[in-house]
């Protein structure tokens, strides 16, 4: 990847196939998708594995990088390949010295894989450019090489990482194999194992997340929609009305007497009548129309793409089922009854007008005796009529 980046000096800019670039670095994220998958792998298994695909194409970099810059000793070319790491974020190449013929030590400020994982046994920190710098060095010295960090030096917030690049008679590649060899498929079965059991949990996650937004949007009782989501949708609906210049209705709904029901039969008869009441009219009303409960007996209804001619025709529906119910309480038998106002939802109304509208037409059904259906027509003219 680190290919395709290019610092511009003039611009002083980080570009991305010649384009202006932002990087953005999350690392709780890379934490959380990394860490399951060290701990069942094992810190040993994690380092080789990773450092072996960090290394196997390295031939390109080693070629693009290093050997063509005109850098004659290792100490240039290393420089070459350390500007790439410091613009890629990797971190910055403090110090390089030879400690003896084929074995070198390189340290490391601020190594972003640090702050990622930390394995809990020095040798096995920092995989990737570990990896990077075997597989670089292995070319350069045409023999097998191997990189491991020997010291983790802390001063402050500031992390010196010390790394150890030496000959050795293994590879990565064969030390993989002796790992699956010793070890059977053991461990890449315990991550798929994991693998399987965090699909799991993100299924479970997803549906407690859709329960969650199940309980925030309905209410608890009944489990119809609430007076907060039904406001949204209401706006929803008027928006869709006046863009398509379309026609839909809102019922306003109130249980007759109902702190009668509450008082004589009990708060328990009463939560018993108001799931039935909903019930009943869920049984009614098509999947496309929206019903909500706006607190204690008053319900609101949005019957979509229906004019008031026809809206007033489902509502007295409504009110004649609803006063057929046998509600039942210790016994006694008690019936109950609804008043509805009804108004026509338009390209002129707004939201208030249309919602004080339903209401002065519920008030009438009442102030005319109650369980009856009142329209808003000639009573309360929306604004523009």
């Amino acid at each position: 990847m680190e290919r395709h980046f290019r610092f511009d000096k003039n611009k002083n800019k980080l570009l991305f196939h010649d384009k202006e670039t932002v990087c953005f670095w999350k690392k709780s994220s890379l934490i959380n998708l990394i860490t399951p998958g060290i701990k069942a792998l094992g810190e040993d298994f994690y380092f080789i594995i990773t450092a072996y695909e960090s290394a196997k194409n390295i031939e390109d970099d080693y070629f693009e990088h290093i050997k063509f810059k005109s850098a004659k000793s290792l100490d240039e070319k290393l420089k070459h390949w350390s500007d790439i790491v410091l613009f890629a974020g990797w971190g910055e190449f403090e110090s390089f010295k030879t400690v003896n013929n084929n074995k070198f030590e390189l340290v490391v400020k601020d190594p972003w894989e640090l702050d990622v994982y930390e394995a809990k046994e020095i040798k096995y920190n920092m995989p990737f450019l570990c990896g990077k710098l075997a597989g670089l060095f292995s070319i350069e010295f045409k023999t097998n090489m191997r990189a491991e960090v020997v010291n983790i030096k802390k001063d402050g917030d500031t992390k010196f990482v010390k790394i150890l690049i030496s000959e050795t008679d293994s590879n990565l590649k064969k030390e993989l194999d002796k790992m699956y060899e010793a070890d059977g498929l053991t461990r890449i079965q315990r991550l798929q194992i994991m693998n399987q059991s965090l699909v799991e949990l993100m299924k479970e996650l997803k549906e407690k997340n859709e329960l969650l937004d199940r309980l925030s949007s309905t209410d608890s009782l009944t489990g119809i929609y609430n007076r907060r989501t039904f406001m949204k949708l209401f706006k929803k609906e008027l928006s869709r009305v006046k863009r398509y210049d379309d026609k839909s209705s809102l019922l306003i709904l109130d249980i007759d007497y109902f702190k009668n029901i509450n008082d004589t039969y009990g708060h328990a008869a009463g939560d018993r009548a108001l799931k039935r009441f909903s019930k009943k009219i869920n049984e009614i009303l098509r999947e496309e129309d929206i019903f909500a409960r706006l607190g204690g007996e008053e319900f609101s209804i949005i019957l979509t793409n229906t004019p008031i001619e026809y809206a007033k025709n489902t509502a007295d529906r409504i009110r004649k089922e609803i006063a057929k119910l046998n509600l039942i309480s210790n016994k006694v038998k008690f019936k109950m009854t609804v008043s509805i106002g009804v108004v026509e939802i338009n390209k002129k109304g707004t939201e208030d007008r249309l919602l004080e509208c339903g209401d002065r037409a519920l008030y009438l059904a009442k102030y005319k005796g109650r369980n009856r259906v009142e329209c808003a027509t000639g009573i309360c003219k929306v604004e523009g009529d």
